[in-house]
C-alpha cells in the first residue's frame, strides 16, 4: 500500500501535495506503465500520467504556435475579404 505525507495547514485542512506539480516526480508513488517509460498508474485514482516535463512542455508551445498560426491565418482572410470588399466598392463607383 502506498502511503503520503499529508501536509495540515494552519486552518487544520490536510492540504495534499500534487506530485506533478514538482520539476522532479516521485515515481516510486506510481504504477510503471509496460511499454512505455513515460506513463505512470496513480494507484489512487487510477489515471493515466505522463511524467515526461520535457515532453509536456513541448506539447504546450506546440500548441500555443498552433493556435497563433491559426489566428494569423484568420486575420489574413479578414484582412483579403475587406480589401475585396474596398476594391468592390471603388469599382461601384468608377462606372
Amino acid at each position: 500500500m502506498v502511503t503520503r505525507k499529508r501536509k495540515v495547514s494552519e486552518e487544520g485542512l490536510v492540504e495534499e501535495p500534487n506530485p506533478l506539480m514538482s520539476d522532479v516526480v516521485e515515481v516510486n508513488n506510481f504504477i510503471p506503465v509496460e511499454g512505455n517509460r513515460d506513463l505512470v498508474r496513480d494507484p489512487r485514482s487510477g489515471a493515466i500520467l505522463n511524467i515526461n516535463k520535457k515532453a509536456y512542455l513541448r506539447a504546450i508551445r506546440e500548441r500555443q504556435a498552433r493556435n497563433q498560426s491559426v489566428d494569423e491565418l484568420q486575420s489574413l482572410k479578414d484582412e483579403v475579404s475587406e480589401l475585396k470588399s474596398m476594391l468592390a466598392t471603388l469599382l461601384e463607383k468608377v462606372k
